[in-house]
Order: C-alpha cells, then sequence, then structure tokens
C-alpha cells in the first residue's frame, strides 16, 4: 500500500491505483486507508456527477430557470431526459438538479471540499441544508466554516 494515498489528489490516477490494490492481502489498518481513500474518490466523482447535471440544466431551452409558482419544476426539460437516460423518476432527477444548483451556484464554498474528497455527499448536503436555513436570517453562515 503506497505511503502517499492520504495525499493523493482524488481523479484518475488514484481511482487507477485502487483498482490495482487487492484487499485481501492487506492488514486492518490498510483497509482502513483503502476504504478512506475510496471514499474520497466517491466524493470526487459525485462532485464531477453534479457538475455535468448541472451543465444538462444550464442548457435548458426556453425559459429563465425560475422556479415560479404556477410550475412543478425549475428544469422540466431537463428533468424529463436525467430520468430517461439515468433511469430515475423525474422527482429523483429534479431532486438531484436542484442539489447541483444550489452546491455549485449558491454554495460554491461547499463544492469544492467535495471536489477534493475532504467531505462527502452526505455532509454536504446536511451543510446546504443547514446554511439554506440561515438564508432567511440576519446570521451570517459560512459553508466553508462547515465543511473545516
Amino acid at each position: 500500500m503506497p505511503e502517499e494515498l492520504e495525499v493523493m489528489v482524488p481523479g484518475p490516477e488514484l481511482a487507477a491505483l485502487l483498482d490495482s490494490i487487492d484487499r485481501r492481502t492487506l492488514s486492518g489498518a490498510d483497509r482502513l486507508r483503502l476504504a478512506q481513500a475510496r471514499n474520497r474518490l466517491a466524493s470526487y466523482v459525485q462532485a464531477r456527477l453534479l457538475e455535468g447535471l448541472h451543465a444538462v440544466s444550464s442548457k435548458e431551452p426556453p425559459g429563465d430557470g425560475v422556479l415560479r409558482p404556477e410550475q412543478a419544476s425549475r428544469y422540466p426539460w431537463a428533468e424529463t431526459e436525467l430520468a430517461f437516460v439515468m433511469r430515475w423518476t423525474r422527482s429523483a432527477a429534479g431532486g438531484r438538479l436542484e442539489q447541483a444548483r444550489e452546491l455549485i451556484v449558491d454554495l460554491p464554498a461547499e463544492h469544492a471540499p467535495l471536489l477534493a474528497g475532504s467531505i462527502d455527499m452526505p455532509k454536504a448536503l446536511v451543510i446546504a441544508e443547514l446554511v439554506g436555513g440561515c438564508r432567511s436570517t440576519t446570521y451570517r453562515c459560512d459553508a466553508a466554516w462547515w465543511s473545516g
């Protein structure tokens, strides 16, 4: 098991290295290091997926992307297309599109640590929910502090 595993940047090189490791030959401590590295890589992959989802919604046909009371969703075309290609429900696609928008547009300080593998998707979503609730108050919420 490479010593530099903990400091490797998540991405294709880390993925290739992790795929080459036979966990059956590892000690308990090294299996934990491997799991931790895989979690960092999974966070990176989730951040990249969010970027891809957001890119699909940014190419939404006519409309301004603003959710109005009479609309069921902000991205009806993107929801339908993503639901089909990802084999998700339309509701699930809409939820993921909204998560992508929130983390990339509203909370870029939250997307960066997810991309770096410093936090995982569940933590990013909890932080987004907590910080989102602060938007309507007079208190200053700093997403970067929460993810530190």
